[in-house]
């Protein structure tokens, strides 16, 4: 496990974009080698998720990378609770556009919405913020401005892949998810680093994903909305204001205590 984590130092960039492409690529193929029932892939994509993301923490463990990663080691910032407000926003905004008389709640639906939503906010951040910002932080440590540039680089690794997404989706609805997931993974890192722990961003990651999903999971029959370009831009304007912007503060905060001291 040195071995790996010297590696993994030496090239922060490329060796934590591979584990996180590899690990991506295992949720998505898995399934397909196995069934061709969409309620069977998904319970395979959520337990896929989990094994992962629990590989991730054992990695970090071995590696001595628990507190570097805000897995533990450290008390949370007495108010760590102010870093996830501005997020919050677009918990409220999803929520607002629930259409809540047409969800039916099942057992089956309920089970999938909650299992799959909540393994996608753990697994994403264990992985960008847990172990791609860790390594690039700790390998960037005596740089100028390491922080932030490492939360910059891994919010742009984390939009990167979403570009996967051009095999099944139209580019515009693509373009824009790669957007959203820089902006955010770089508030994510900053809430990560402001409150001393990466899990208050995995609670929060999972919140957005779930009130964002509502209507597509939860609503029989449904598909989902057709995006427009003028929607993309004010959704990207209202990530950047309640995320990037936030995250970017924080991340000069910390940057400047580490300086200091």
């Amino acid at each position: 496990m040195n071995t790996l984590k010297s590696f993994l130092l030496n090239r922060p960039v490329s060796g934590s974009t591979c584990l996180i492409a590899i690990s991506l690529l295992v949720v998505l193929g898995i399934p397909y080698l196995f069934t061709d029932t969409p309620s069977v892939a998904l319970t395979l994509k959520i337990v896929t998720r989990l094994l992962i993301a629990a590989a991730a923490v054992y990695a970090l463990v071995k590696m001595q990378l628990v507190q570097a990663a805000g897995l533990g080691g450290r008390p949370w910032r007495k108010r760590w609770w102010i870093a996830p407000l501005p997020m919050l926003a677009i918990v409220a905004i999803n929520i607002l556009g629930v259409n809540w008389s047409a969800l039916v709640f099942t057992p089956s639906t309920v089970a999938g919405w909650l299992g799959y939503n909540l393994s996608v906010g753990l697994f994403e951040e264990l992985l960008l913020r847990g172990v791609c910002f860790c390594l690039l932080a700790t390998a960037w440590r005596h740089r100028k401005n390491g922080l932030l540039l490492a939360a910059v680089t891994q919010g742009a690794i984390f939009g990167l892949l979403h570009l996967i997404n051009l095999t099944h989706a139209p580019m515009l609805d693509t373009l824009s998810q790669t957007v959203y997931a820089t902006l955010l993974g770089i508030g994510f890192a900053g809430m990560t680093v402001f409150c001393h722990s990466i899990w208050p961003a995995v609670m929060v990651h999972a919140a957005i994903n779930l009130a964002g999903s509502m209507n597509i999971d939860l609503v029989p029959g449904a598909t989902p909305p057709e995006g427009s370009l003028s929607g993309y831009i004010v959704a990207t304007v209202v990530i950047l204001l309640v995320s990037a912007l936030p995250g970017l503060w924080q991340l000069r905060r910390e940057q400047r205590a580490l300086a200091g001291a």
